[in-house]
């Protein structure tokens, strides 16, 4: 190593073109690690929008199938309110009656 320190300290042109051309190939690198990088996070996109979409798709049967079944569940419950209401009512109606006849 020291004779290699020796021959760049001796010529220290062919040293700056040394470090010049290291530097070129680490930019070099770098950029295409970059342009790799910027192509692979817009392929990543792409592929998250259309399984977001078909995703969105399934939420939205998954949604549709819930709020049917709400309703129905709302409709059998109003159902059971109103049959047991009238129930309650009747029999409201007929204690009242016999505590006004007494």
């Amino acid at each position: 190593m020291d004779p290699l320190i020796a021959y760049f300290q001796a010529h220290p042109l062919i040293a700056l073109a040394l470090a010049l051309l290291v530097g070129l190939f680490l930019g070099s690198i770098v950029r295409k690690l970059l342009r790799l990088a910027f192509w692979l996070g817009l392929l990543f996109l792409v592929g998250l929008y259309f399984t977001n979409r078909a995703a969105q798709e399934e939420w939205r049967a998954k949604a549709d199938m819930l709020r049917e079944q709400g309703v129905e569940l709302l409709r059998k419950a109003g159902e059971q309110v109103r049959k047991y209401g009238g129930d309650a009512l009747d029999e409201g109606k007929s204690v009242i009656e016999e505590k006004l006849s007494e």
